[in-house]
């Protein structure tokens, strides 16, 4: 996979450094595991409840129990994780890209129509009307677009030129 975005920047010291999990909290457990289980293709490769003590320090909140599933990201050695606070009650984020902190991920795909078709029969919403051709710059010719998935999270698909 070639990234769309270069740097001359002289790389920092990373060895050893990759990209372990993406984490998303999630309303439903079970739909959220259905929704990506279908547009990825794959099984969770594990679910299981998280309510050590040690887990409700470390994400701040003591005495917590979260039902999880993780679930392998195609190409990728990364990881989904899917969290659903069993005993919290959150609220949903507003998700604009704009606001600060707006987090997407961004998944490169040979095929955009066709996953742009299993991401809304799944429930997936498009933010723009159709997939965009970039005009000019490093992604050239490449189409992608952003989608809001069943909890409002934002992921992007770039099919390159």
């Amino acid at each position: 996979m070639t990234s769309t975005v270069q740097s001359d920047a002289e790389p920092t010291t990373t060895a050893g450094q990759r990209l372990h999990h993406i984490g998303m909290t999630v309303s439903d457990l079970g739909e959220s595991l259905r929704f990506w289980e279908a547009l990825f293709g794959v099984k969770a490769n594990s679910q299981r409840l998280l309510d050590q003590p040690h887990i409700g320090v470390i994400v701040g909140h003591p005495g917590v129990a979260i039902d999880a599933a993780w679930i392998d990201i195609p190409g990728s050695d990364a990881v989904l994780e899917l969290v659903h606070y069993l005993n919290r009650d959150g609220s949903p984020l507003d998700d604009d890209t704009a606001n600060e902190g707006n987090v997407h991920f961004c998944m490169e795909v040979e095929d955009l129509d066709a996953i742009w078709a299993r991401a809304v029969a799944l429930g997936a919403r498009p933010v723009s009307d159709s997939p965009v051709e970039v005009p000019a710059g490093p992604a050239k010719g490449a189409r992608i677009v952003y989608m809001r998935t069943i909890d409002g999270a934002t992921i992007e698909f770039i099919q390159p030129a």
